[in-house]
């Protein structure tokens, strides 16, 4: 997926309107997945997500290095729909932190902290 899209637009200048297109900088919701529980969908720009995940796992303490990680996959539908990182732990690895059951993200739009995408849509 691109970090930007092509959409049409109309651009005035010196007092004529006329159709134009302008590369725009996208954002789609991603779900992150640990094992079998979704966790949190963020929005991001598309790209790096498998590095995204990773981190977001790490700075919440939900893992303490990579190690930790048994397999990690990215999947999207194409439509920014089902975009998906989906984490396994290793066996072996201390789950005794667990995944925290109620997660706050405090930047962003306001539709990061969904559990899951078909949350973000359905007040759409």
């Amino acid at each position: 997926m691109q970090p930007t899209r092509r959409h049409s637009c109309h651009v005035a200048e010196a007092g004529v309107v006329r159709p134009d297109w302008r590369e725009l900088l996208a954002e789609e919701p991603l779900l992150i997945q640990f094992g079998d529980q979704p966790l949190v969908t963020l929005m991001r720009t598309p790209g790096n997500e498998v590095e995204l995940a990773m981190g977001y796992l790490r700075t919440e303490g939900i893992i303490r290095s990579a190690n930790e990680v048994g397999t990690i996959t990215f999947r999207q539908d194409g439509a920014g729909r089902g975009n998906v990182v989906e984490v396994t732990p290793a066996s072996g690895a201390d789950r005794g932190r667990g995944v925290p059951s109620h997660r706050r993200v405090f930047s962003s739009c306001g539709v990061c902290g969904f559990e899951q995408i078909r949350e973000v849509a359905r007040d759409l």
